[in-house]
C-alpha cells in the first residue's frame, strides 16, 4: 500500500518550507504533521544563576552575629554563616521566646518576619528532639 502517508515517513519527501535558522521537532501522527519551531536563541544553554561571593555583607551578618551572641550569652551556643549567607543562631531550648524577642524589639534588630525554624529527632538521644 503506497499511500501519501508512506510518502511522509520519508525525510526527503518533506517540504522545504522550514527556516534554516531554525530548530525544527516534527512529530508524526496519523493523518496530520506537526511542527514545533524554536528559535536558536531559545534553544542556547543556560547556566544557573550564582550569586556572588559578597565580603562586606559576611563581615555585616558575622559581626551582628557576635553581637547578639554578646547580648544573650545565656541563651546563644554557637553563631555561624551557611554557604548561602544566611546567619545561624543556635540556641538553648529555653532561650526560643527571649531571643525572639530580643530580635523583634531591639533598637539594633527590629525583625519582622520569621522565616524559619528547623528540627530534628535523634532517637537514640535521651532528649530526642532538637528545634
Amino acid at each position: 500500500m503506497n499511500n501519501s502517508w508512506d510518502k511522509l515517513k520519508d525525510p526527503a519527501n518533506w517540504p522545504k518550507v522550514l527556516s534554516p535558522t531554525k530548530r525544527c521537532e516534527v512529530n508524526l501522527v496519523k493523518h496530520s504533521l506537526r511542527f514545533k519551531h524554536a528559535s536558536a536563541a531559545a534553544t542556547a544553554e543556560t547556566r544557573p544563576t550564582v550569586r556572588k561571593f559578597d565580603v562586606g555583607q559576611r563581615t555585616q551578618l558575622s559581626d551582628f552575629g557576635k553581637y547578639v551572641a554578646e547580648c544573650l550569652p545565656k541563651y546563644v551556643q554557637k553563631v555561624q554563616i551557611t554557604s548561602g549567607d544566611e546567619l545561624e543562631v543556635l540556641i538553648a531550648p529555653e532561650g526560643v521566646v527571649p531571643v525572639l524577642q530580643f530580635l523583634k524589639d531591639h533598637h539594633s534588630a527590629q525583625f519582622t518576619n520569621l522565616v524559619d525554624i528547623g528540627g530534628m529527632d535523634v532517637p537514640s538521644r535521651e532528649y530526642r528532639f532538637e528545634v
